[in-house]
């Protein structure tokens, strides 16, 4: 696997990281501006943990039958993108939690997809060591992260 490759998928597995660990902790937050309760806000982010997790398992049968991996995360990571932006505008917790389903969905595509491309350029000798490599970027990437607490309800 070239320099090149490792940089740009750890890069973007990163980012991916970063910004999904963001809207768990900014998540309830956000909806109990918006007037959600800790049930609420409970069934929201067991809703967009259940998103990814489908996501991650979808990725696999899309990465079958569309046989370009590179494409998939392409896809994924554009359809990310407006419903981010529409996350940070909407007021309603109905479209929040559509959105965030979307959101986490294309999320569990990407991680999926990065993991699987790393794993077919890499040689079996240097596996080990790239996705070492992969699992440092998932701790630097939620360096930023500190410990809170729930916002009152």
């Amino acid at each position: 696997m070239s320099k090149k490759q490792l940089t740009l998928l750890c890069l973007s597995y990163m980012i991916l990281i970063a910004v999904g660990s963001g809207i768990t902790s900014l998540l309830p937050v956000y909806v109990v501006r918006l007037g959600a309760s800790r049930t609420t806000i409970g069934l929201l982010l067991s809703v967009a943990f259940s998103s990814l997790a489908i996501g991650t398992m979808s990725a696999g049968w899309l990465s079958e039958r569309i046989q370009s991996r590179k494409w998939l995360l392409f896809a994924a990571s554009l359809a990310a993108i407006p419903a981010l932006g529409l996350l940070a505008q909407t007021t309603r917790i109905e479209l929040v939690a559509v959105l965030v389903c979307v959101v986490w969905f294309t999320g569990g595509i990407m991680a999926a997809m990065i993991h699987t491309l790393i794993g077919l350029f890499s040689g079996r000798e240097e596996r080990g060591k790239v996705f070492g490599i992969l699992g440092s970027a998932n701790g630097l990437a939620r360096s930023h992260q500190r410990v809170g607490r729930w916002p009152d309800c």
